[in-house]
């Protein structure tokens, strides 16, 4: 019945809209003419024919066409709003009227001056989409009626399909929303129609709005918001230089799956190549098969990342821990990268430049992180014989090699047929003889002793060498130097390293450490007895 009524009082404005926009065309065109200075005599001529009449007064006759009247206009369109901006622009500037009159008098809004303050909103809702083009429409027309007033803002939705019949009627090519000043002398009889609509409200400005008859607002200064912008302008653009400057000019390569990169690596591998999309174990996978493939992971100190990522993208901690959980051991599950890594990296550096040095350092086209060093390469032999040990003491491996050949190998525990050290055959390592009594020898094999007795006099020659993980004992010093062993590389130090460097150093026997840390790194193996023994 409303919308009917609508439809009603808009006959005519459709013709009237069209022979208003003619009418400003021809005055376009005419004014573009004169401006442009550009209109002949002759166009002059056949635009207005001068003739004489018999009075001798010159007469002037126009273009029939342009001397048509318009159309009559519909009273409503005087006091029409049509559309969704130019509608929610009245209902702002009201809005900031009604509150602006709440601070600065305690009238009520019928005795305010007010630009011809809306009345009715007509809404097309079930043809608006998506329909968040009109969701602030309610909270614009409660914050209008948030003063107490005789005659309150309504808003009212209309029938499915009625946004196109109103845009017939207007002649325009939408009509979403369409408003009513309070001025319309049509609005009485609209009211009688909607005696049975709610105007919207909202309480708690309404609520506001009645304590204000005795105390003014305080002014609300919002001093800072949280943001994605970084916090330096200045040194995030300089970081970000830095960036493009380290990484090169190259354009990126894109493929469209993981097998795709594989090819091209494959016939390009003499080339170096970066990707940093590889953040799951099935992307891992399809690349580890591959020898010249070296996996590097860059981690840092959880608040030290928290700190770093409040200058991008800012968060609270219990986020970004849950953000890190999610991505350690999530579906992407980077904690079941760690054992696949070749290099780690930690950037604890206060710098870019630093981590730049470190990662330089690290020599990472260096092929010796794809394929070990013979040192590394033994030593990984010698820690992974110590995990057989059965010494309750600790874990000792050794190997023994010519020629870059493993000759041998032996780790510590208990003589062949005895039971094993722990499981209590020895009872010196697991500490069970009496206080007062003499301390029992401790039957044990070292690994040196088990290598050097495998591998024998003859096979050992004039210049083999001995890995072990822990630096030799005195007893298997003087052992090792008998058998003709002429150097000894070990990782973990021993009690008695500087008198078994002396002796080695007298029987021109070389001694050196192992340093994993400046080599390529070994299995996680060799992590556990890194920290190890006694």
């Amino acid at each position: 019945m409303i919308f009917s009524h609508l439809v009603s009082l808009l006959e005519g404005a459709s013709n009237f809209h069209e022979a208003q926009c003619r009418s400003s065309r021809k005055r376009k065109r005419a004014l573009e003419a004169d401006k442009s200075k550009k209109r002949s005599k002759a166009n002059e001529d056949s635009a207005m024919e001068v003739s004489s009449g018999e009075d001798g007064v010159l007469e002037v006759s126009q273009d029939p066409c342009s001397a048509l009247p318009l159309p009559p206009k519909p009273p409503i369109l005087d006091h029409l709003v049509c559309g969704i901006n130019a509608v929610t622009k009245r209902l702002e500037a009201q809005a900031r009227q009604v509150r602006r009159s709440v601070i600065i008098s305690s009238k009520p809004l019928d005795e305010l001056e007010a630009a011809l303050p809306i009345s009715l909103v007509f809404v097309c809702r079930a043809d608006v989409d998506p329909p968040i083009l009109i969701n602030h429409l309610p909270q614009l027309v409660a914050a209008c009626n948030s003063v107490p007033s005789k005659a309150p803002v309504k808003i009212i939705p209309l029938p499915k399909e009625s946004e196109g019949i109103l845009a017939e009627k207007l002649g325009i090519r939408r009509a979403s929303v369409l408003a009513l000043d309070a001025q319309y002398p049509g609005i009485p009889e609209f009211s009688t129609r909607l005696e049975s609509v709610t105007a919207p409200a909202a309480p708690w400005l309404m609520l506001q709005a009645k304590n204000t008859t005795t105390q003014l607002y305080e002014p609300t200064h919002v001093k800072q918001l949280r943001t994605s912008a970084p916090k330096d302008m200045k040194a995030a653009k300089e970081s970000r230089l830095q960036v493009l400057k380290f990484s090169g000019s190259q354009h990126p390569l894109c493929f469209s799956s993981p097998k795709d990169l594989l090819q091209f690596v494959t016939s390009n591998w003499k080339e170096n190549f970066v990707t940093c999309d590889l953040d799951s174990k099935e992307l891992v996978d399809v690349l580890i098969r591959r020898p010249f493939f070296l996996l590097l992971s860059v981690d840092a100190p959880l608040m030290n990342r928290f700190m770093r990522s409040q200058n991008f993208q800012p968060t609270s901690l219990e986020q970004f821990v849950t953000d890190n959980d999610r991505l350690t051991y999530g579906p992407a599950s980077l904690y079941e990268l760690q054992d696949l890594v070749n290099v780690r990296v930690v950037n604890a550096f206060q710098t870019v430049e630093k981590l730049h040095s470190h990662l330089e350092s690290l020599d990472l086209v260096n092929t010796e992180h794809l394929r070990p060093s013979w040192d590394a390469y033994f030593m990984t032999l010698a820690s992974l014989a110590s995990r057989r040990s059965n010494c309750m003491k600790r874990r000792v491996g050794a190997v023994i090699v010519r020629d870059n050949r493993v000759i041998s190998t032996g780790y510590n525990g208990t003589p062949r047929g005895l039971v094993n050290c722990n499981e209590g055959g020895c009872s010196h390592c697991n500490g069970v003889f009496p206080s007062m009594s003499l301390p029992i020898e401790c039957l044990c094999l070292h690994a040196e002793e088990n290598a050097l007795l495998e591998a024998g006099r003859e096979r050992v020659g004039s210049n083999a060498v001995l890995y072990c993980n822990t630096c030799p004992c005195l007893k298997c010093t003087v052992k090792i130097i008998q058998t003709g062993i002429k150097t000894v590389v070990y990782n973990l130090a021993y009690k008695m390293d500087t008198a078994s460097a002396t002796l080695f150093q007298q029987s021109n026997v070389e001694l050196r450490r192992y340093d994993p840390h400046n080599s390529f790194r070994l299995p996680p193996v060799n992590d556990e007895l890194g920290s190890s023994g006694s």
